[in-house]
């Protein structure tokens, strides 16, 4: 299964040799073998490969996959690689074709929010707040310009592999979602909803959000939770709660929505 017997043969005193503490007389990947032998003998319920075979050559992998077969059987496995290859060609494949679709979805959005960015510089901010009539030509140069200070400031951004952009991207994520997600799905679906439940939910999901990130969160256990999930149900209970307690929306918003209801 892993392949071991070759190289423990070729070693000085073959089975007989005796292993240094951290073997250091054995390579990374001569250990990495020996690993996998111990764990096919093991009878383990669970295993966990995790970059089993990433210091063994090519050819070794090969052979070391089609014992995994064996050694995988009728056992709970959890294998992680970096090399899609591990995994056979079609898994790669099926790999390679999501990472595509989510390459294109990120180009498409990026592009457009360059040129939306670019636009509300040229258009919004010169012309409509500080009303600076510039020539249309001037205003595309404008628009050129910011577009290239904005991809610059990108890429500075995306430069340090430590970035906190993603994180800040999720919490405020986390804060559209929580503050608006359940006002707008009740608005459409509950007909109860009056803007005073509409606004505790906004209140409340907005206000959690901090507070699960902050207060809650960081004391670990089950609830070390994205800030999202307690937002969004705590806003709903909100946009119920207060929605009950406080008069009905008028006949004329009612009325808009059994219209907008009959048309689905």
């Amino acid at each position: 299964t892993a392949s071991a017997d070759s190289f423990i043969r070729r070693l000085s005193d073959g089975y007989d040799t005796m292993i240094e503490g951290d073997g250091a007389n054995l390579s990374q990947g001569q250990r990495q073998l020996l690993n996998i032998a111990r764990a096919a003998i093991s009878k383990a319920p669970i295993l966990v490969l995790d970059e089993a075979t990433s210091s063994v050559d090519t050819r070794t992998e090969r052979h070391i996959e089609h014992g995994m077969d064996r050694l995988m059987k009728n056992r709970t496995t959890f294998v992680i690689a970096h090399r899609l290859s591990t995994f056979g060609f079609f898994p790669a494949l099926l790999a390679g074709l999501i990472l595509s679709g989510i390459m294109a979805s990120t180009m498409s959005t990026a592009d457009s929010q360059l040129l939306a960015a670019s636009s509300s510089v040229s258009k919004d901010i010169l012309t409509s707040f500080f009303h600076v009539n510039l020539p249309e030509k001037k205003l595309m140069n404008v628009a050129r310009a910011s577009l290239f200070v904005i991809a610059v400031i990108g890429v500075i951004l995306a430069w340090n592999p430590n970035s906190s952009v993603f994180r800040i991207v999720s919490f405020a994520w986390a804060g559209f979602g929580g503050a608006f997600g359940p006002t707008m799905l009740f608005a459409l679906f509950w007909r109860r909803t009056n803007w005073q439940g509409a606004l505790a939910g906004m209140v409340t999901g907005g206000a959690m959000v901090f507070i699960w990130k902050f207060v809650v969160r960081p004391m670990g256990g089950i609830l070390n939770i994205y800030e999202l999930l307690p937002a969004f149900i705590l806003a709903s209970i909100a946009i119920v709660l207060v929605s009950l307690i406080t008069p009905a929306p008028e006949k004329a918003v009612t009325d808009d929505f059994d219209k907008v209801a009959s048309m689905r």
